[in-house]
């Protein structure tokens, strides 16, 4: 009896021995997770990166890592295509890599945004990119300016006419301005190509005075500009022509042929209208140079 005895308490002591010894190994590996999950936060906390998770069951959003309310975010309007896009790659389980404007509040910012689903839960990580986006923003602007007058240059007021001719309103009126200073060529050799540079500046700084922001503003040549207004009217062409025949620069006038050619009826591509303008301009230059003419 005494044996049986003794064979249980030796059964039930190491039965206990290994539980306990369970225990301890499993707070090891507890400590061991709570510390990594310390060291996570920690460098969470001090990351530039936003990280945050998004339940598919509740729908509810929640950042991780800063004390942010991630529901204070709305995507721009410009960029709700992207986030379509987006959303089905993400249903394919394919890890996502995305450049988006957010807006929280009055400021819009440009986010880099990474996101991944596991199960019902989308992992997402968040950064700042505005300052290196606006930085590409104004290089990009740089490269598409005439460096003397910032005017945009040949290329890009094309581009621009083009694209705005693409969804623009047939209904209104809107024109290409084809300009182009008389006997340039003689004011440099005369008074010299530095006092002709002063003259372009001096010329493209009344032209950006006299017109809006938003019409496209471009040098293509030497002393040829094209000026493309949006939404105008056939009074406010003319006083726009005449006005720029009226310049001058240091008490010297300025003269200047002038070729107007409408969108639309004239033709509607940039390179059908230049066409048109670049004929009436030369119609200018024949009868006597210092005007304008509309096709």
């Amino acid at each position: 009896m005494n044996g049986r005895v003794y064979l249980l308490i030796i059964i039930l002591f190491t039965i206990l021995m290994v539980v306990f010894i369970y225990f301890i190994i499993q707070n090891q590996r507890l400590y061991a997770i709570k510390r990594r999950l310390d060291h996570y936060h920690l460098l969470a906390s001090n990351c530039q990166w936003i990280f945050f998770e998004y339940d598919c069951e509740t729908k509810t959003l929640a950042g991780i890592n800063q004390r942010i309310n991630m529901n204070s975010y709305i995507v721009h309007k410009e960029d709700e295509k992207k986030l379509v896009m987006i959303n089905q790659r993400i249903k394919k389980g394919e890890m996502v890599h995305a450049c988006l404007r957010l807006i929280s509040g009055k400021e819009m910012h440009w986010y880099q945004v990474h996101l991944l689903k596991t199960g019902f839960i989308i992992i997402g990580m968040l950064m700042n990119i505005d300052a290196e986006r606006q930085e590409q923003e104004r290089l990009k602007e740089r490269a598409s300016l005439d460096p003397m007058t910032g005017f945009y240059n040949k290329v890009i007021t094309k581009r621009l006419i083009d694209e705005w001719l693409m969804s623009a309103d047939r209904q209104h009126i809107h024109a290409l301005m084809l300009l182009d200073i008389d006997n340039f060529k003689a004011l440099n050799d005369e008074l010299g190509h530095y006092f002709g540079d002063e003259v372009l500046i001096g010329f493209t700084e009344q032209i950006r005075r006299l017109f809006r922001s938003s019409d496209i503003l471009g040098r293509i040549g030497g002393d040829e500009f094209v000026i493309f207004m949006k939404d105008v009217s056939e009074f406010k062409i003319r006083e726009r022509a005449s006005q720029i025949c009226e310049f001058s620069y240091r008490d010297i006038r300025i003269s200047v042929s002038i070729g107007v050619a409408y969108a639309f009826k004239d033709g509607d591509n940039f390179e059908t209208l230049y066409v048109k303008a670049d004929k009436a301009m030369y119609e200018v230059k024949r009868s006597g140079k210092n005007g304008y003419t509309i096709c």
